[in-house]
């Protein structure tokens, strides 16, 4: 089997390389999902289709399914990316099918008893006066978010093996493959037969269930059918301090959206989830197409050289290539909404400011990534586990003290100091370790550049189109003079990096 541990083929160097080219894989991946998601917004944006207000609470499901996935696994696909990627034990072959019988066991048997209450979890996450809701859909409703559930639970092991082998292509298809049938569903359930919220959630179901099949399949076309309890009971003990991460990460990345619900009329709801559905273009794009590359390649190089080197390297790039994409991403979310918005819409162009706290948000969890992943492979995850649940506390009290006074910004910037406490915490922790030093001036300069082009970006939204446009592109224009000028990258790199590129043009046209 290909689940062994592959140490570094060149050093860091080559492991680099390898991270940037499968970074930009999954990245094509997630955007081309996104890309069609836009059709997909505007299904359901349609308020023929969907009423505006019952819009927000599409995201009710993906947050219930965001938590309850990775809480039925128990953390353990965090443990089996360990054991294959770190070390040589011996009965390593048989982690994945153990593991899988394990998740299959539980998932069968709290997913009856969910079954089996589906109307009680439906009123429990629907009843919201001011949303319509009618309460003869909330047995469907519940039943929907129960099988989703329990599909992403089951199909978390087939993505993690998928990630360690580095079959980078055949992930990559999977995800496009599950997000087509989203798309497809929602064609039939939406708008041919009119089913409206029920069909949104219903077609969310069914894409959970074809990426589950695919995902299993794989897992067990490739692994030895084999249960060894030794094994199992190394990689619980990894991962038991891990799984109350389960629910405290996604309640970091929706939970704002869960309390927002029962703070704040459905209408702001419905605000703060489109701004949080554009910021989270960031997410799709940037950081979940590093993250799927860099949890498996960062373990491996740490397990080949027992430092953190790569880490420490991947640093620098990141912040720049976030906080760049983070800055462009909140320019131009004012066009970006009027373009995808009808008249019936209108309303929801008011997510507008919330773009930029929430996008600098989730650059800080790609830190995160970063960070924590050298304290996986040193074993650390008391330590990962104590940090994760201090920003998410942090963020449920700023979330309840600041919704009701401040609304979708107070969410907003509750989101924003949470993950900087995730990244920062997570990042002091590692440099312990480790004994590395990340530059943490860098972060701060690109930060500073990114505010201070944002700031002036204020005034020309008043602007009409044209000169808007031209004016908020010279801003985006400006964004690598600034990264030079706070020194992150030196001028000299910049034209070694032109000269490596002309020499690898002048060897292809040579070929």
């Amino acid at each position: 089997m290909s689940d062994g541990l592959q140490t570094s083929r060149s050093g860091s160097g080559n492991a680099f390389k390898r991270l940037a080219w499968q970074s930009m894989l999954y990245t094509v991946a997630n955007g081309l999902s996104k890309a069609a998601g836009l059709f997909l917004v505007k299904i359901q944006m349609d308020p023929t289709l969907i009423p505006t207000d019952q819009y927000g609470l599409i995201a009710i499901l993906t947050a219930v399914v965001g938590i309850g996935g990775p809480i039925l696994t128990l953390s353990l696909p965090l443990a089996l990316m360990h054991i294959l990627s770190t070390t040589r034990d011996p009965d390593r072959d048989a982690a994945a099918f153990t593991t899988f019988a394990f998740v299959l066991g539980l998932v069968v048997t709290v997913g009856g008893v969910c079954i089996w209450q589906a109307e009680a979890i439906g009123a429990w996450l629907f009843d919201n006066e001011t949303a319509g809701v009618d309460p003869g859909l909330y047995g469907s409703l519940g039943l929907a978010v129960v099988l989703a559930t329990a599909f992403e639970a089951l199909s978390h092991l087939g993505y993690v093996l998928a990630q360690i082998r580095e079959r980078v292509v055949f992930y990559s298809a999977t995800l496009l493959s599950r997000f087509a049938v989203v798309i497809g569903a929602n064609i039939v359930l939406v708008v041919w037969l009119g089913k409206g919220l029920e069909g949104a959630l219903w077609a969310l179901a069914l894409a959970g269930a074809a990426g589950a099949l695919v995902m299993n399949s794989y897992l067990l076309a490739t692994t030895t059918w084999r249960i060894d309890l030794g094994v199992f009971r190394r990689m619980v003990r990894y991962s038991a301090p891990l799984m109350i991460n389960s629910l405290a990460i996604p309640f970091l990345y929706a939970g704002d959206r869960l309390l927002m619900e029962e703070l704040a009329p459905a209408i702001t709801l419905s605000i703060y989830d489109m701004a949080a559905k554009l910021a989270g273009v960031l997410n799709v794009i940037v950081v979940q197409g590093f993250q799927s590359a860099f949890n498996a390649i960062g373990l491996k190089e740490h397990g080949a050289t027992g430092g953190g080197a790569l880490h420490r390297r991947t640093f620098r790039h990141y912040v720049v290539f976030g906080g760049g994409f983070a800055l462009g991403l909140s320019l131009f979310a004012g066009d970006a909404l009027a373009l995808l918005l009808d008249k019936d819409g209108q309303a929801l162009l008011a997510a507008e400011p919330y773009v930029f706290p929430l996008a600098l948000g989730l650059v800080g969890y790609g830190l995160f990534i970063i960070a924590s992943n050298i304290l996986l492979a040193r074993e650390k995850t008391r330590t990962i586990s104590l940090v994760v649940v201090t920003s998410a506390l942090l963020n449920l009290g700023l979330n309840v003290v600041l919704i009701p006074t401040m609304g979708a910004m107070g969410a907003s910037l509750a989101t924003l100091v949470s993950y900087t406490v995730l990244a920062v915490g997570a990042g002091v922790a590692a440099q312990q370790s480790e004994g590395i030093r990340f530059r943490w001036e860098h972060l701060g300069g690109v930060v500073l550049v990114v505010c201070l082009l944002y700031a002036a970006s204020r005034p020309v939204l008043e602007w009409a189109l044209v000169p808007r446009l031209a004016a908020l592109a010279g801003l985006m224009a400006l964004y690598p003079f600034g990264v030079l000028l706070v020194r992150v990258y030196a001028w000299s790199e910049v034209m070694r990096g032109a000269d490596l590129v002309r020499n690898r043009i002048e060897q292809r046209r040579r070929r």
